[in-house]
């Protein structure tokens, strides 16, 4: 298990009710744990195998199916597109004419998958790296990543490649799971282990085998299958997850007033989807304080907000700026004679540094 970060003591961060109420809600969502891997990998039997009933197709043609979203809330399935919108998705989903076209399928009523945690299977692929758009939509949004690899063809060239180009904050909280364990005998299983030790220790978190047909087989098929075991790390990595999100959430304490919230970005708007072309939180963090620099300081805070969005555009030219994560925090900010400048300033920033250190995995780009 990767331990909770122990470098987050800050000062404490002055926000408005709303938006420490819109950092809690971030805070207390479940934790949310993605299946990765190549196609036939094991992802979508070990899925259904978790939920306990068949939920994830396993015979389907790969680019059929979009990632698969099991939610903890009791909501409408529903098609989740691209821009965000939610098409009724209730019966066949499978058969729903803009399937192809959605980024996921919602399903609701899944409070009861391990530690009430989400889990999200992405689509099986013959090669990872051409669904680039598909891990990266699904990244932005897990907390934990299992990825999936078959036993018998184990930690191929390909799937190194596209977990290394994963984030490192999901990377630290990644799991290799190896995939159809009983299809090896014990000691060549021993072997392929030995060797994705040597080979990926310092790329994953944790490494462990499953047989996922042996955990419905008998009393103690779901200890054997190497199930039980899996369910025990992804717990632990969830309570570490809400443990760093506790510890940043301890960061900020409600003042009034703090900032003006506009109606049109309300501190309850769900966050814009993050393309992957936009800077790093890491870079954003250096663009503000340049915006910030080169401000003068009798300016009003949406000044520097507006310099900080143009020098984002400015880095990333094939990118709209206005999809950014921060977008809407910083064009939520209005003049007020109530606002003190210098404590507006320093809460965009220190909003900013916390999306960087990416415990808000749904706002983070780093």
């Amino acid at each position: 298990m990767t331990a909770p970060r122990t470098d987050m003591a800050a000062p404490l961060r002055d926000v408005s009710p709303a938006a420490l109420a819109r950092l809690t809600r971030l805070a207390e969502r479940p934790v949310r744990v993605a299946l990765m891997g190549e196609f036939s990998s094991g992802k979508s039997t070990l899925l259904n195998v978790l939920a306990g009933r068949e939920v994830a197709p396993t015979q389907v043609v790969a680019t059929h199916v979009p990632s698969l979203w099991l939610q903890a809330g009791a909501g409408p399935d529903t098609l989740l597109m691209p821009d965000g919108a939610r098409l009724p998705a209730d019966g066949d989903w499978a058969r729903h004419p803009r399937l192809d076209a959605a980024a996921a399928v919602c399903l609701g009523g899944y409070a009861g998958l391990p530690g009430g945690c989400e889990f999200i299977d992405t689509p099986g692929i013959s090669d990872p790296l051409l669904a680039a758009d598909a891990l990266d939509w699904v990244e932005r949004r897990a907390d934990i990543a299992l990825w999936c690899t078959p036993a018998p063809q184990a930690w191929r060239q390909t799937e190194k490649l596209a977990w290394l180009a994963r984030t490192a904050r999901l990377r630290r909280r990644g799991i290799l799971v190896v995939t159809q364990a009983d299809r090896l005998k014990p000691s060549d299983l021993d072997r392929v282990l030995g060797r994705l030790l040597d080979e990926t220790a310092e790329h994953f978190a944790e490494i462990l085998s499953v047989a996922a047909p042996l955990a419905a087989s008998g009393d103690d098929g779901w200890a054997r299958s190497g199930v039980a075991g899996l369910v025990d790390t992804i717990l632990a990595e969830a309570s570490a997850v809400k443990a760093e999100r506790a510890a940043l959430l301890a960061r900020y304490r409600a003042v009034e007033p703090v900032l003006v919230l506009t109606s049109e970005h309300s501190a309850d708007a769900a966050a814009p989807a993050e393309p992957a072309a936009l800077p790093s939180a890491a870079e954003a963090l250096a663009i503000w304080d340049r915006a910030v620099a080169d401000t003068p300081p009798e300016s009003p805070p949406t000044l520097v907000a507006e310099r900080f969005i143009a020098a984002l555009a400015a880095a990333r030219p094939q990118a709209d700026p206005k999809q950014a994560p921060w977008f809407a925090l910083l064009r939520s900010v209005t003049e007020s004679e109530a606002a003190e400048t210098g404590r507006l300033l320093k809460q965009m920033r220190g909003e900013i540094a916390d999306f960087a250190q990416s415990a808000w995995c749904d706002l983070a780009t780093a």
